[in-house]
């Protein structure tokens, strides 16, 4: 059962917490449904790591992913959850939807990992999984910062076949000229212009600039947090390729996932059941 803790991990996690954590299975990936506009067709997920911590509940990323790279276990970390995902979207695949996808957030120390690469691979080979069904997704931060040793990586993995997003569009210093030259499939934009994006002249035209930009460079565009119709109604107006956020499915496990999107026979309406994160806690 997973049970939220809606206060946070509360005093501060340990390095030793985290390696007991990863050995005694108390990591879990659970999965939100990409959603394509217009259709409203589900075309796959993101997977999304969290820790059930047996005292604190469920634990965000975001309190414990700074912790893993700090202690040096971001790379054992991060294969997990990518061989997990594939996994996953094996099972999916045999299970009929084999349109699928999964993206799977990277770390920029995994990047910089002599063999990421080869874990990649390795893990689409061991699952049986096309390298375009997996998308790697990796901050805009990160590519700016370290743009060159990034594009060298990631160029390879483009070869491949497999998709590459840019997440959190419009945080950092992006230019043109550098998203140009990047080996990018997808921009993922930031939740900042999406939160009000139905509402705020200025993020509805910040939002209609990157989906012009994407159409010229041939890129899809991701609305992710969109958690209101109003904000759906929007995205698609705009033209944003795809959506997600809590309108359609909070984070669930990937067997409820299966049972509530699988098959393909239906499209979304415009919104998940209020009940769907109580289902998570019981899936």
């Amino acid at each position: 059962m997973l049970l939220a803790d809606p206060d946070g991990p509360g005093a501060p996690l340990s390095p030793e917490e985290l390696m007991r954590a990863m050995s005694n299975d108390e990591l879990v990936v659970l999965y939100q449904p990409k959603v394509e506009s217009g259709s409203r067709r589900v075309v796959g997920a993101e997977a999304l790591v969290r820790w059930q911590h047996p005292q604190r509940g469920l634990i965000a990323p975001r309190h414990f992913i700074e912790l893993a790279e700090q202690a040096g276990l971001i790379h054992r970390l991060g294969r997990w959850v990518l061989n997990r995902a594939c996994a996953q979207l094996h099972e999916w695949h045999e299970g009929g939807n084999i349109d699928w996808g999964v993206a799977v957030n990277i770390s920029p120390m995994q990047l910089q990992h002599h063999d990421f690469g080869s874990q990649v691979r390795d893990a689409l080979r061991r699952h049986r999984i096309l390298a375009e069904k997996l998308t790697l997704e990796v901050a805009e931060s990160c590519l700016m910062q370290q743009i060159d040793g990034c594009r060298d990586v990631l160029s390879d993995l483009f070869s491949d076949g497999i998709q590459i997003a840019l997440a959190d569009f419009g945080n950092g210093l992006s230019s043109l000229a550098h998203l140009k030259r990047l080996p990018v499939h997808e921009v993922k934009i930031s939740r900042v212009f999406i939160a009000e994006v139905d509402s705020n002249p200025i993020d509805s035209n910040i939002v209609s600039t990157i989906v012009t930009l994407g159409s010229i460079l041939g890129l899809r565009i991701v609305a992710p947090g969109v958690d209101r119709k109003e904000q759906l109604h929007t995205v698609e107006l705009l033209g944003c390729d795809q959506s997600q956020g809590l309108l359609h499915a909070p984070p669930i496990t990937g067997s409820l996932f299966q049972r509530r999107f699988g098959t393909q026979c239906y499209a979304l309406t415009g919104g998940g059941s209020p009940s769907a994160v109580t289902e998570v806690a019981s899936g």
